[in-house]
């Protein structure tokens, strides 16, 4: 990715002329390099390196804001695109409370870079995949998956690319140089399959042996497979099926979404509505996150604490809706392809034990072990009532031990009569991008099994 002198550079150079006849102006630069291996069925099937940088121009004049983002550098583009968004800021209609740009602000840095990981080509990516691929042959079964190495803040899926760079006329400047690895395998038995994932900013940190041999023994583990009946069970999540969950918990934090009345926080600051035990914040400086430590405006994220001892506290906060509710941003705007601007927690973490998952399951009497979750959609945002099925492996629990595979069951739940029925939490992982342990839960209802 590029240099913070390379990245100055620039933002100085397009910030002259962007806010020249404007109020204010602000300029930043997004994208990365992102390399990709997937295999399926035992076999690499696609190899891809895709590098995409943007630049982001907003101007503001008379309270209105327009922006604009671009893929080429050129002067003569960059040029065309300053006269373009100038011109559009003119036909936007004055908002009822005017966002001002942020001025300067005090970052808390985050350790997210790593040379080696930058440097790490195809074919790394393939001797790491290709001693997958042989411990998979080796065992019996089929491997499926990929591995991702990227540098810079390209997205590769439906958030859109966030800034690594930004500055605007009022002094804010901020640079944030970021690398990642993830490792996704699925291992399918005869039976039935097993999935496993590890990701870190530095390749080092990424166990391919490990990922591998828990996938497997989760395949291998699908014999002579049992039904169970609906009903509500004493279940066991893993942190990838609490981070499934979550995902919605996170969509419906942000301010706008609370004084509109469609999210679960609407109304309820200072209610109770899970058990004592859950605390749930948003914490980008978190050392299994290590996230960009400023949000789409520039604006310094903060640690907010959303639920505290089961209580609903703060909900996060832009630009836009601190103006208007008068109140400090908490640097939590996203810029999403698919819902535009939005406030979202990317950093979630949640407080757990020091416990471990196989504690867990010794402490449980008759349960359900989930490992993942799919297709799992919202069906009620004010109780975060969610549906969904079971996946890559649930298991019988009897006498603190597993035993027996089920077949894949759907489930119907309100996340927060879940949260109340707590009964065990284990030690926080990185998950799917959430920080979450493993949970224990009582209650938990199975309305059908698969097929059904």
């Amino acid at each position: 990715m590029r240099t913070e002198d390379e990245s100055m550079r620039t933002l100085e150079a397009v910030l002259k002329l962007a806010s020249q006849g404007m109020d204010a102006a602000e300029v930043s630069l997004s994208g990365g390099k992102i390399g990709l291996t997937r295999f399926a069925d035992d076999e690499v099937h696609q190899a891809a390196e895709l590098s995409r940088e943007s630049i982001g121009i907003r101007v503001q004049s008379e309270g209105r804001l327009a922006r604009i983002e671009i893929g080429d550098f050129s002067l003569e583009a960059v040029q065309s695109a300053v006269r373009q968004v100038k011109q559009m800021v003119q036909y936007m209609p004055h908002p009822d409370t005017p966002t001002e740009l942020p001025g300067p602000q005090k970052y808390l840095p985050t350790e997210a870079f790593d040379p080696e990981t930058e440097k790490v080509g195809a074919l790394d990516r393939m001797a790491v995949v290709g001693r997958v691929l042989k411990s998979a042959a080796q065992k019996g079964v089929k491997a499926s998956g990929y591995l991702v190495t990227a540098s810079g803040t390209l997205d590769d899926g439906a958030d859109g690319d966030a800034p690594f760079a930004i500055a605007n006329s009022k002094g804010l400047v901020a640079y944030h140089p970021c690398t990642r690895a993830t490792l996704s395998i699925t291992m399918q038995g005869p039976d039935g399959s097993g999935w496993a994932e590890g990701s870190g900013f530095s390749a080092s940190m990424v166990d391919a042996d490990t990922i591998a041999n828990v996938a497997t023994q989760k395949a291998l583990g699908q014999k002579r497979l049992r039904s169970i009946g609906p009903g509500r069970y004493t279940v066991v999540l893993e942190p990838a099926a609490v981070a499934s969950l979550f995902e919605f918990l996170a969509a419906g934090c942000g301010a706008e979404d609370v004084e509109r009345g469609s999210s679960f926080m609407s109304g309820r600051a200072g209610e109770k509505v899970a058990d004592e035990s859950v605390t749930i914040h948003d914490d980008h400086g978190h050392e299994l996150h290590r996230g960009v430590p400023f949000d789409v405006e520039g604006v310094a994220r903060r640690r907010v604490t959303l639920i505290e001892n089961g209580v609903i506290r703060d909900p996060v906060i832009g630009l836009a809706s601190a103006a208007r509710l008068k109140v400090d941003a908490t640097g939590h705007q996203v810029r999403s392809a698919l819902f535009g601007e939005v406030e979202r927690p990317q950093h979630l973490v949640m407080a757990g034990g020091e416990g471990s998952l196989g504690r867990i399951i010794e402490s449980t009497t008759n349960g359900v072990l989930v490992s993942r979750l799919w297709y799992v959609r919202l069906l009620d945002p004010r109780t975060l009532t969610l549906t969904g099925m079971t996946r890559d492996g649930t298991f019988l629990i009897e006498q603190g031990r597993v035993t027996t595979a089920v077949r894949n069951l759907r489930f119907n739940v309100s996340l927060l009569d879940m949260l109340s029925n707590v009964e065990a939490l284990g030690r926080p992982t990185l998950s799917c991008g959430m920080v979450v342990p493993p949970l224990k839960v009582r209650g938990f209802a199975f309305t059908s099994g698969e097929g059904a």
